[in-house]
Formats: structure tokens, sequence, C-alpha cells
């Protein structure tokens, strides 16, 4: 038996997860395919610390690289 939360397992005969709280499941679901992304350079830099700077600035856009 198998948290579906947290993935412990535990052995038969207990139906709620300690951690959890969540009722077990038989099998675990399988996990979703990796999504595939392209990376585009938008930028190149002479120094470290120039590329750190911009890299906090987009970071502070919310975006990831």
């Amino acid at each position: 038996m198998f948290c579906a939360e947290c993935g412990a397992e535990y052995r038969d005969g207990i139906t709620r997860c300690n951690e959890c709280g969540v009722d077990l499941v038989a099998e675990l679901a399988p996990p979703p395919p990796l999504e595939i992304i392209s990376l585009v350079n938008v930028a190149a830099f002479r120094d470290l610390a120039t590329a750190w700077l911009a890299k906090g600035r987009i970071e502070a856009e919310g975006l990831t690289a």
C-alpha cells in the first residue's frame, strides 16, 4: 500500500498515511511525462558579473532558466 500524496510505502493492513492523513492506494500512478523545452540564447556577456546581474533581473520578473 502506498500514499498517493508522498509516495510512502506501508505494510498490508494500514489504510491511512501517518504523515499526510490520506487513504492509501494499492499502486502509485505513473509519473507524468517529462516536458520537453527549448532554450534560447537571449544575450551574451563579456564578464560573469554582468551575467549574474542579468540573471537576477530575469528571476525578479518570475522567469526561470
